[in-house]
């Protein structure tokens, strides 16, 4: 199983990130773990998410997670942080999990589980795939604010 990982720009203290590539660059040496730098989006569409057991995203501030939406997708269960709107996309325990930022030793045991435990990261996969069919397809975009509009013109002109 692999499990992509970025590592971009970090609010991460020193210590805590040396910590945290250490472990990382032993799983890499296990070939547990791929690291890859910024990829052009044909690139992730094409080679890296469906090559992908995992999707890894924790995040000291993040507005709503697109990047984990993608992910489901692709039907990978997501590691994430519990922070913004991630939670609201993210259930914990079923489409991924989710832990506090920062919190490196929740974040390798995240990562180990999904590895150890095949079945589970592919059900959970399958759920996050789901999910994202209910939930964030762009046919379910356009009708959620076709509806929006169509509510907003109708109470107008029932004022009028």
């Amino acid at each position: 199983m692999r499990i992509r990982i970025d590592l971009a720009d970090s609010w991460v203290p020193a210590a805590k990130r040396e910590r945290t590539l250490d472990r990382l660059e032993a799983l890499e040496r296990r070939g547990v773990v791929e690291r890859h730098p910024l990829q052009a989006r044909h690139h992730l569409y094409d080679r890296i998410y469906p090559r992908a057991d995992v999707f890894v995203m924790p995040s000291r501030a993040e507005g709503f997670g697109f990047t984990n939406i993608e992910a489901m997708s692709f039907g990978l269960p997501v590691i994430s942080s519990r922070i913004g709107a991630i939670p609201e996309v993210i259930d914990d325990g079923l489409t991924g999990v989710l832990v506090h930022p920062g919190d490196v030793p929740a974040l390798s045991s995240a990562m180990e589980k999904l590895v150890a435990d095949r079945p589970l990261a592919r059900c959970m996969g399958e759920a996050a795939r789901a999910a994202f069919l209910a939930r964030f397809t762009l046919e379910r975009f356009r009708s959620g604010v076709g509806r929006i509009y169509r509510e907003a013109i109708e109470s107008r002109c029932a004022v009028s």
